[in-house]
């Protein structure tokens, strides 16, 4: 795992249970790391898990980076539903491993896609919405 290390009231690390290690699976606490570091980790993993819901997967930075690094993400929350229109492309709906009654298959099956950086697009796509949904500019002459 990847991230801030959790601090006591003096702001002394304290250690904390790593979620891998009371599932029995292979793990490490690894603090902050650089970005460079984290792709190196991503391009290594099996597959990754979401805190996040399902209808909210989107909004998450963590799990935009797994996606661009083509990792399968384990969806263990679908309690929260939005109103707006589901936004996933094939993509993404091919690394999220839903867990339902048929979360063992699901897993099994997973696999990693090629990495693809779609941050280029997803900007150019969301400039583009914005002038089209921008009113014009008034222009007077005298």
């Amino acid at each position: 795992m990847a991230g801030p290390r959790a601090r006591d009231a003096a702001g002394d690390e304290r250690p904390e249970p790593v979620l891998a290690d009371r599932l029995g699976l292979a793990g490490v606490h690894l603090g902050e790391q650089p970005a460079q570091r984290i792709s190196e980790l991503l391009n290594t993993v099996e597959f990754g898990i979401a805190t996040t819901p399902l209808a909210l997967v989107g909004k998450s930075a963590t799990v935009a980076a797994m996606f661009d690094h083509g990792v399968p993400v384990v969806v263990n929350r679908d309690d929260c539903r939005w109103t707006a229109p589901q936004t996933a492309d094939d993509r993404e709906a091919a690394l999220v491993i839903r867990m339902d009654d048929d979360f063992a298959a699901h897993l099994r099956d997973a696999r990693r896609l090629p990495a693809a950086w779609r941050l280029p697009g997803v900007a150019a796509q969301w400039l583009g919405e914005l002038a089209a949904a921008a009113e014009p500019v008034p222009t007077w002459s005298f």
